[in-house]
């Protein structure tokens, strides 16, 4: 269901929270970690166990867009759509940090993926401290907002993309609530504010072949000025 995505939780259309408790499956090694330093480490996008995540989840984004484009009369829309694509396709590589949780706080599949010769541990967090927006500092300096985003996973099986139909229509809009308001470098525009928020979203889609990880992710956007590593 649509309500299912947190995006629409963030557009104020609903949106389903998350359980009191989320877990993190790691190796005795990043228990340790963990434990000694109080923080939990996130992954740049491009270092996910499937690197090929965000590239198919753009695929089928760009491939969705495409269709809208070629059902649309040439009008005022079809140009909109026409700069949405363009910047969509020209967009930067993805500067996203995730670091991953599940549901489930004992499961077959997590054990065999995340913990190296199926020893490991099932860490529990309150998911309402994770959706904390800061990031501390290790050197004791002041903390960094990142605008973090506790996001549900959403599986996508082929051919099946009614739901990312669903987050696209409340991505546009957002971009035309938000059109002409002022921004940091001058008014936003409706385009460039599409293909900004489906970057956010991206780390929040998988293959259904992973449905049963029932995974929530913490997306952290790294900010113009040095980031440090961890979170609390």
């Amino acid at each position: 269901m649509a309500t299912e995505h947190a995006l629409l939780s963030l557009l104020g259309l609903g949106g389903l929270m998350p359980p009191p408790i989320l877990n993190h499956y790691t190796s005795m090694q990043g228990l340790l970690s963990i434990v000694e330093t109080g923080r939990i480490r996130a992954s740049h996008v491009r270092y996910l166990n499937d690197s090929s995540e965000i590239a198919t989840m753009w695929k089928v984004v760009l491939g969705r867009l495409k269709e809208r484009l070629s059902a649309v009369e040439p009008t005022e829309d079809k140009t909109y759509l026409s700069e949405v694509i363009k910047l969509a396709e020209s967009r930067p590589l993805s500067n996203e940090f995730v670091a991953s949780f599940s549901e489930k706080d004992d499961d077959l599949s997590q054990w065999r993926s995340y913990c190296p010769s199926g020893a490991g541990f099932s860490i529990g967090f309150s998911s309402a401290t994770l959706r904390s927006q800061w990031v501390s500092n290790p050197s004791g300096g002041e903390p960094s907002f990142v605008g973090a985003q506790l996001l549900k996973v959403l599986y996508l099986s082929e051919g099946d993309t009614a739901e990312l139909d669903r987050t696209i229509d409340a991505i546009f809009e957002l971009a035309a609530r938000f059109h002409g308001t002022p921004g940091f470098y001058g008014p936003l525009s409706r385009e460039k504010i599409v293909p900004a928020w489906l970057s956010v979203i991206a780390p929040s889609y998988k293959n259904s072949a992973f449905r049963n990880e029932s995974e929530w992710r913490l997306v952290l956007n790294k900010p113009h000025k040095p980031m440090p590593s961890a979170f609390p």
